[in-house]
């Protein structure tokens, strides 16, 4: 368990070959939350889309961004079908910026309506707003481009009067871009200088 924003692990533990890692996170999330009252959500791999997990995440009055793959086919193929026009629509959000030799461009777009029926299919309660987001990454030394994409879904528990609060797409963006990083670094290389 990492806190991004601190670059520090607040907990790890064991995990066995009988049991997988969301078990494990299961076993131990009332203790994280005792020991990091201020922890208000979780960001995770696409491993952690399971029924239960968000429930327990609800109940304990904590949010979740849960990402979102192939190993939930049905889900998946949703948001791929709901964000195929995405590139010809303004963004919800967007960031350009330069740093460690390359310029690092963003571009986030939410809707509400998939969030919705993925809850009802992962039985993710909370389920309020589901993400695209895009990376480019121009390496300037090389003038090799880079490319990824990632969907993912966002839970927050209920508040006043049940409630959602609505997080700006700025907050999407931040944490998406965060937990998801990494992953753009082997997703699309194309050696093009020229070109999209």
């Amino acid at each position: 368990m990492f806190a991004h924003d601190l670059k520090l692990c607040l907990a790890q533990w064991v995990v066995s070959d009988h049991e997988a890692e969301p078990s494990v996170l299961r076993a131990h999330l009332e203790e994280l939350f005792v020991q990091y009252l201020n922890l208000k959500a979780l960001t995770m791999d696409a491993i952690f889309a399971q029924r239960g997990l968000c429930q327990m995440l609800v109940d304990q009055k904590r949010g979740y961004t849960l990402q979102i793959k192939g190993n939930q086919p049905n889900v998946c193929a949703a948001f791929v079908e709901t964000f195929a026009d995405a590139p010809q629509r303004q963004p919800d959000a967007q960031s350009v910026d330069k740093r460690d030799g390359c310029v690092q461009t963003r571009r986030l777009w939410l809707d509400q309506e998939v969030a919705r029926s993925a809850a009802t299919e992962l039985g993710c309660p909370g389920a309020q707003q589901a993400g695209r987001l895009e990376k480019r990454i121009l390496h300037l030394d090389t003038g090799v481009r880079r490319f990824g994409r990632v969907y993912y879904l966002v839970g927050v528990c209920s508040c006043l009067n049940g409630n959602l609060p609505r997080f700006p797409p700025a907050y999407h963006h931040a944490r998406a871009d965060r937990h998801c990083g990494e992953e753009f670094g082997t997703i699309g290389r194309s050696a093009r200088r020229n070109g999209p």
